[in-house]
């Protein structure tokens, strides 16, 4: 339920995805390149926003000390 203690996250970091291997081997393009994709996500988000927001969903604190654990491996 929050990322820090998230079983399935957990199980994941560890992982290393090579990308241009993945595209190539499935033959994948982008279709849209990213700063119009971006530009068009933003639109969408600011033109569609939640109809409430649970700031009691937020634990930026935890977050801050999950990403830190990342920023200390070697």
């Amino acid at each position: 339920d929050r990322a820090p203690d998230h079983p399935v996250a957990s199980r994941f970091q560890d992982w290393t995805l090579d990308a241009p291997s993945i595209r190539t081997q499935l033959r994948f393009g982008e279709v849209v390149g990213r700063k119009d994709g971006l530009k068009s996500a933003a639109a969408w988000e600011l033109a569609n926003p939640p109809p409430v927001i649970d700031t009691a969903q937020f634990d930026y604190p935890a977050e801050d000390a999950r990403w830190a654990q990342f920023q200390e491996k070697p």
